[in-house]
């Protein structure tokens, strides 16, 4: 099982000291872009630093709401040059909608165009807050690998109904995992999604990891929570 943690861009010399640090613990980092809708260092540019100066696997996050069939393909060309692992397709949060591009129209323009066509894996989000039908029909999608989120309460062994329908088309799914500490409290519980305590984290690969390729870790406004989260899971997956 893959171990992932997710690192919100800063343009803080910081930032690359945290990437160099994370070497040691992840199997990939994966880049949001513009979390919240709150302007953020483009997810591309800072995954193609990654992919290119530290030679760590990523993905790269590109926020469909933020795009056009232009710009979109550049991004992709530039994730392409620099050997970034994984695209990974949203329509993005925040109240601006400048365009209406869904992620499967993306993915039809992304695989049709000679120059990025399948040269990185491309992903979409898989919420199960849908009924099971219409996630079946998701992963039926021309997606390569799925970012699972599961509503906050809700039950990690739905993700298990899924995985046979994903690994029989030899796709993979990545699971969420959204860490709280004292720190992020207010933050992560107004997320809606599910979370677990920094104390229960060695749990986490028991009761959600059997049915996943890998997770992705997220300690939101904590980065001590994150590497410390990271370091209990090296020793448990």
């Amino acid at each position: 099982m893959e171990l992932v943690a997710e690192v919100t861009p800063s343009p803080k010399e910081s930032f690359w000291r945290k990437i160099e640090y994370l070497r040691g613990y992840v199997d990939m980092i994966d880049v949001p872009e513009s979390p919240l809708g709150v302007p953020k260092p483009n997810s591309i540019t800072v995954s193609s630093i990654i992919a290119v100066r530290y030679g760590i696997p990523v993905i790269a996050h590109i926020r469909l709401r933020d795009v056009n069939r232009v710009s979109l393909l550049s991004l992709c060309q530039a994730a392409k040059l620099a050997g970034v692992s994984g695209v990974l397709l949203t329509r993005g949060e925040g109240v601006d909608e400048s365009s209406n591009m869904s992620t499967e129209d993306a993915a039809r323009i992304i695989r049709r165009d000679p120059s990025c066509g399948r040269s990185f894996r491309l992903g979409s989000v898989l919420s199960f807050r849908y009924p099971l039908g219409k996630i079946v029909e998701r992963v039926k999608e021309d997606f390569d690998f799925f970012l699972g989120i599961l509503p906050g309460g809700g039950d990690p062994s739905v993700v298990g109904e899924i995985q046979p329908y994903i690994s029989g088309v030899g796709k993979k799914i990545y699971i969420y995992v959204i860490i709280k500490t004292a720190k992020n409290r207010d933050i992560v519980e107004g997320l809606k999604q599910l979370y677990v305590d920094l104390d229960r984290v060695s749990e986490v690969p028991d009761y959600i990891g059997r049915y996943v390729d890998g997770l992705i870790v997220s300690c939101p406004g904590d980065w001590r929570g994150l590497t410390e989260s990271l370091k209990v899971l090296r020793d448990v997956i």
